[in-house]
């Protein structure tokens, strides 16, 4: 064993591909944090003989978890997908003409979200209502304001554009597993090249998503790293590969 002191700090991007497909890894992106954590189960027979000593007879020791987690700075639609277990939906764009809406003090939600150049009308069309003083736009509809022209309960026709929207549908994809490769350098060596390879990996939705913060949003997952009966001859589980 070489005595030679190495340091190591890391950086790294993932790739993902469902586990078995053989496709292309897709590029997920940078990483700001990446740590594998193992556990293992020792069983002993323990020595109760005057021959023994007291040592222990037969030990034997076997994997018993393995982990890993990741963070990801990138808020990538991809990346929300996997860490919300979601779906997309792509929705087309358009123009919304006489949208039937009835007033309330708050949040009078739109069929449509993003609406903009709204044009808002009591229902006989005799009254437009201005925007601002009456009611504000909202990305899911039009906040009425106490004190404008428009009552409780009073019945508008609105006609306004929106735009294309990605609609996540969480918690839909359950029980996906994956293949994960992280490629990244050895900053504190010259810039050495490293690949971590796990084979099998199940990832779950995340159990916290953090939407407000004073700092830059992050996405930390974990995933179990699962046996993928290979034998002993090899690994069941990663690899890490030192590169120069």
């Amino acid at each position: 064993m070489s005595s030679e002191h190495r340091a190591f700090l890391g950086l790294a991007e993932l790739y993902l591909r469902p586990y078995g497909s053989g496709v292309p890894a897709s590029l997920v992106g940078d990483l700001s944090e990446l740590k594998i954590s193992q556990s293992q189960d020792t069983k002993k027979i323990p020595g109760k003989s005057i021959l023994s000593g007291g040592a222990d007879v037969k030990t034997y020791t076997q994997v018993s978890d393995v982990s890993v987690q990741f963070t990801l700075t990138s808020w990538h639609l991809d990346n929300l997908k996997l860490a919300l277990g979601a779906t997309e939906i792509d929705q087309a764009g358009g123009t919304v003409t006489d949208e039937s809406l009835v007033a309330g003090y708050g949040l009078v939600m739109l069929k449509h979200k993003g609406a903009k150049s709204v044009v808002l009308t009591s229902s006989d069309g005799s009254t437009t209502y201005e925007e601002g003083k009456d009611y504000t736009v909202m990305p899911s509809g039009l906040l009425i304001h106490k004190g404008g022209a428009i009552n409780e309960a009073d019945n508008l026709l609105a006609d306004y554009e929106h735009p294309p929207k990605q609609v996540l549908q969480g918690l839909v994809t359950k029980g996906k597993q994956w293949e994960m490769l992280i490629d990244g350098i050895n900053r504190a060596e010259t810039d050495d090249q490293y690949s971590v390879h796990l084979f099998k990996v199940d990832i779950p939705p995340v159990s916290d998503l953090d939407l407000l913060t004073d700092d830059f949003g992050s996405l930390t997952l974990t995933g179990t790293v699962l046996s993928t009966g290979l034998g002993k001859a090899e690994s069941d589980h990663y690899t890490y590969t030192k590169i120069g």
